[in-house]
């Protein structure tokens, strides 16, 4: 599938959710799913660790910087490679990549 239409979101979203990069255990972009939906996912399996009485660690990061330390020339080229993005919605996405 390629994005070379107007209707950018859907394309990357049906893209995204296509792809092979995206891990089955994603909650964001997902219908149904969201923070609060990953949030009991995984407090679920802590109790659930705990309840029968398993050693249990919560490990948590925040990775709210880690975009600027993505190379955003290969993260432009793996958008054509690996979603499928061209022409007019890549043409409209590098700028705010490259920011």
């Amino acid at each position: 599938m390629s994005c070379q239409d107007t209707n950018l979101y859907h394309c990357l979203l049906n893209n995204k959710l296509e792809s092979a990069n995206f891990n089955q255990y994603q909650s964001a972009y997902r219908k149904g799913h969201a923070t609060e939906t990953a949030l009991w996912k995984v407090l679920y399996g802590v109790c659930t660790a705990a309840y029968d009485k398993k050693v249990t660690a919560l490990i948590s990061s925040d990775l709210s910087a880690a975009f600027d330390t993505v190379d955003h020339v290969i993260l432009i080229h793996r958008l054509k490679s690996d979603f499928g993005i061209t022409s007019a919605p890549l043409t409209w996405l590098a700028p705010f990549i490259m920011l």
